[in-house]
């Protein structure tokens, strides 16, 4: 699918929440935003009694088979601090989701997989394991 060229970064990233709360909502999630943009989270979803927190990336940039998402706060490059469950990751040019807890990401400021790296996409069902889960009573 061919998407439209969006030139200004901040609006690179209210596209790709959008796309994100849509997805999720049709895979059962319940979702809720934050209002502003001062949290580690982007976007907090529940399911029954699951409930995750996640910084939405997006990426234009693919580079000899693989993408590149930049995973630092600000133009500063400072690391996101805790609060955070998952990043939901997603490349524009092959419309691949890929989820990634913040422990994988490791204080880096970019995040780089290869697109031959099945393994990784679209792998939305890592939400739902108990063990990366907050859970609500």
């Amino acid at each position: 699918m061919r998407y439209p060229v969006i030139a200004d970064s901040k609006r690179k990233g209210e596209w790709a929440e959008s796309c994100f709360i849509s997805e999720a909502i049709k895979r059962g999630w319940e979702v809720f935003t934050e209002h502003g943009d001062s949290s580690s989270y982007d976007v907090i979803i529940s399911k029954g009694n699951l409930m995750r927190t996640i910084q939405v990336k997006s990426t234009f940039v693919v580079r000899e088979k693989r993408s590149v998402w930049t995973v630092s706060r600000t133009r500063k490059k400072t690391p996101y601090q805790s609060g955070l469950d998952f990043f939901a990751l997603y490349c524009h040019n092959t419309g691949v989701w890929i989820m990634v807890t913040p422990e994988e990401i490791a204080g880096r400021k970019t995040y780089t997989i290869l697109h031959k790296n099945k393994n990784k996409n679209n792998n939305w069902h890592e939400l739902e394991d108990s063990k990366n889960c907050t859970t609500v009573s």
